[in-house]
C-alpha cells in the first residue's frame, strides 16, 4: 500500500479518488485519516475517522484511530470516549486497553491505567509494552515491588527492552536498591546512550557513594545535551562533593 509504503501524498490521492465514486466506503475514510494522522493533519485525520464512523458506526478500528488522533490532539477525555467505543465493539482488542491505559496515566487516572494495562495483559501474556506500561503506572502509585515484577516480566521477554531496563532501574532506586539500578542503567546504556539513563545512572553511583563513576555518568549526559541546566547543576555538586 503506498501508506505503508511512505507516499503518503499518492495515498491521500489515491483514497480521495476511491471516495469520490464511494462516498460510502467507510475503510477508505479511515485509510484515508491514517494517511493523513502520518502526515500530522490531525484535525483532517479526525474528520476522516468520523465520516468512516458514520457510515460504519461499528467499525472498531476507525474508533481506535479516532481515539489515537484525539490523543496526540490532546483531547485526552474524548480519546478515552472513543477508546471505550472501539472496545464495545472489540472487547479483547488489547492494544486498545494499553492506549486507554495510557490517556487514563497521562490523566493521572493511575488505578483506572493499572485495571487498564492488566485487562491488555489477560488478552495477551506476552505483550511486553503493556507490561513496562503497567510497571511505570505502579511505580507512580509507588508500588515499587510490583513495578519491578513487570518490568522484569517485560525483560524476561525481550531482553533487549530498553525503556523496560530503564524504567527497571527507577523502580530499584525506589527501593534503595542502588546496585540493582545502577546495573539496570548500565545495560540500557548499552544499546543506547539517553541522557535521562546516563543522568540517573549518576544519582545511584552518588547513593553509594561511588563519586568519580557518579561524575563520569553525570559527565556523559552533558555531552549528550549540554544545555540541560539540572543535570550540569547535579553535576557540580557532586564534583564538589568529591574533592
Amino acid at each position: 500500500m503506498l501508506k505503508d509504503q511512505g507516499k503518503l501524498d499518492e495515498a491521500v490521492a489515491c483514497y480521495s479518488r476511491a471516495l469520490s465514486v464511494r462516498p460510502d466506503f467507510a475503510e477508505a475514510h479511515n485509510n484515508l485519516g491514517l494517511a493523513f494522522q502520518q502526515q500530522a493533519k490531525l484535525d483532517e485525520a479526525v474528520a476522516c475517522y468520523r465520516k468512516a464512523i458514520t457510515v460504519k458506526p461499528d467499525y472498531g478500528e476507525a474508533h481506535t484511530n479516532l481515539g489515537n488522533a484525539l490523543k496526540e490532539q490532546g483531547k485526552l477525555d474524548d480519546a478515552i470516549a472513543s477508546y471505550l467505543k472501539a472496545l464495545t465493539f472489540k472487547p479483547c482488542f488489547s492494544e486498545v486497553h494499553n492506549n486507554l491505559g495510557n490517556t487514563l496515566q497521562a490523566l493521572g487516572r493511575l488505578d483506572d491505567a493499572v485495571a487498564s494495562y492488566r485487562r491488555a495483559l489477560q488478552i495477551r501474556p506476552d505483550y511486553t509494552l503493556a507490561r513496562n506500561n503497567l510497571g511505570v503506572a505502579l511505580q507512580a502509585l509507588g508500588k515499587f515491588d510490583g513495578a519491578v515484577a513487570c518490568h522484569r516480566q517485560a525483560l524476561a521477554i525481550n531482553p533487549d527492552y530498553a525503556d523496560a531496563h530503564y524504567n527497571l532501574g527507577i523502580a530499584l532506586q525506589g527501593l534503595l536498591q542502588f546496585n540493582g539500578a545502577v546495573a539496570s542503567y548500565q545495560r540500557m546504556l548499552g544499546s543506547t546512550r539517553l541522557c535521562r539513563a546516563h543522568n540517573n545512572l549518576g544519582s545511584a553511583l552518588r547513593d553509594l557513594g561511588r563519586l568519580d563513576e557518579a561524575v563520569a555518568s553525570y559527565r556523559r549526559a552533558l555531552e549528550i545535551k549540554p544545555d540541560y541546566a539540572r543535570r550540569t547543576a547535579t553535576c557540580c555538586f557532586c564534583m564538589r562533593t568529591a574533592r
